[in-house]
């Protein structure tokens, strides 16, 4: 009986990723899945860097090393590099998830229509409701086509800027019009409870503008609107914009072409 309890606890501690943490590192992991739990990923990517470096094995931290490498700004082929990982030693069905959105940003997105579709499969229908796997498949699919037929483009200068105020930097001398932050009675209930300004583009040759706003339902989150602005100053009420425009994602920063027929904007729909 000693002989095969000693053979169980050789086994348990050779086996891959369940070395035991002494006191210093059961900390540091205590720090970083607090901070994970939160999703202040790039808080965490250090503490993960450290515990991934000495448990190289371990496919928890590769799957949460791999997440925080994704949001960190940092090298996103190293996210594929260790959520791949994760997911080959059966790590949390989540690691799936940001396996494909690693593919997803690194423009591999057959790759990633593989993960996500894994994910899907794998995950229970709570777990799905907390993330847009199926959405993200669409998108890919999108990506696929815009794909074939890449541009190049060059950045003839680049500033920073808060989000707040990065719509003060444009320059419209081209265009005409200029641009501003929606005035308060354009403004619906739902964005004032949310907080929620849009950033307008408004024509010198038009009085009619376009802007977004959660409207007076937020279930299909932000949608195109227009007012007219009349001759005392004041607008009409608003109206979505009609036509395949909305969707029920968010849609944002319209901008109508001066040939008053082409509009432009940012959907995620």
């Amino acid at each position: 009986m000693c002989r095969n309890t000693l053979i169980v606890m050789l086994l348990m501690f050779s086996f891959p990723g369940f070395a035991q943490l002494d006191k210093e590192h059961e900390k540091l992991l205590a720090e970083a899945d607090n901070l994970f739990e939160q999703s202040l990923y790039l808080e965490a990517h250090p503490l993960y860097s450290q515990l991934v470096s000495l448990y190289p094995k371990n496919a928890d931290f590769n799957f949460k090393f791999g997440t925080c490498a994704l949001y960190s700004g940092g090298d996103k082929e190293a996210a594929i590099k260790h959520l791949s990982f994760a997911t080959a030693k059966g790590a949390k069905v989540e690691s799936y998830y940001f396996l494909g959105k690693a593919y997803h940003l690194n423009y591999q997105f057959k790759l990633a229509m593989d993960a996500y579709k894994d994910f899907n499969r794998k995950a229970d229908d709570k777990l799905k409701a907390n993330y847009d796997a199926s959405r993200q498949i669409e998108m890919c699919e999108f990506g696929l086509g815009l794909l074939s037929s890449i541009k190049d483009l060059v950045v003839l200068d680049k500033k920073t800027a808060s989000a707040e105020d990065f719509f003060r930097y444009y320059t419209l001398d081209n265009m005409g019009g200029k641009i501003l932050v929606s005035p308060e009675e354009l403004q619906t209930k739902v964005d004032k409870k949310k907080g929620f300004r849009s950033v307008i583009h408004f024509p010198g040759n038009s009085n009619t503008i376009y802007f977004s706003s959660y409207g007076k339902d937020e279930n299909s989150g932000t949608d195109i609107y227009q007012a007219t602005r009349l001759p005392d100053g004041s607008f009409t009420e608003i109206r979505k914009v009609f036509g395949y425009v909305n969707t029920d994602q968010d849609e944002a920063y319209p901008y109508l072409h001066p040939d008053g027929k082409t509009l432009y904007f940012a959907s995620k729909g």
